[in-house]
């Protein structure tokens, strides 16, 4: 764990890592959703998704193999998964026709223009 870091080395920071983790509490959905599992996917690295399977990360990321989800009510879970990517280190989703589609969904522009469409129809 590191502490907060500044706009111009988040990329470099996020890239660095060997396993993300993105969490969200049962109460939370429908109401917040986790915002930097966008950067996390820019990094094309593994991440572990910590939350209920009723969200959109989960339908949408972990349902089409991006991440990894943790059940707490398994830990035994997270250590497999922590040792599958020990054994395979090259553990990135760069090759994942589903990952650049992702990313092209969910780009800065794509969202942009999505709200801008929403908020000219009201």
């Amino acid at each position: 764990l590191i502490p907060h870091q500044p706009q111009a080395v988040l990329a470099e920071v996020l890239a660095s890592a060997d396993l993300h983790v993105i969490s969200m509490g049962d109460e939370y959905v429908g109401i917040v959703h986790p915002s930097k599992t966008y950067g996390i996917l820019g990094t094309k690295k593994p991440f572990v998704y910590f939350g209920p399977k009723e969200s959109f990360i989960y339908e949408q990321f972990i349902v089409n193999g991006l991440g990894f989800h943790y059940d707490a009510e398994d830990p035994s879970k997270l250590i497999k998964i922590i040792e599958a990517l020990k054994q395979d280190s090259s553990a990135e989703h760069s090759s994942s026709e589903y990952m650049d589609k992702a990313l092209d969904q969910f780009s800065k522009a794509r969202i942009l223009s999505k709200f801008q469409e929403i908020v000219m129809q009201s």
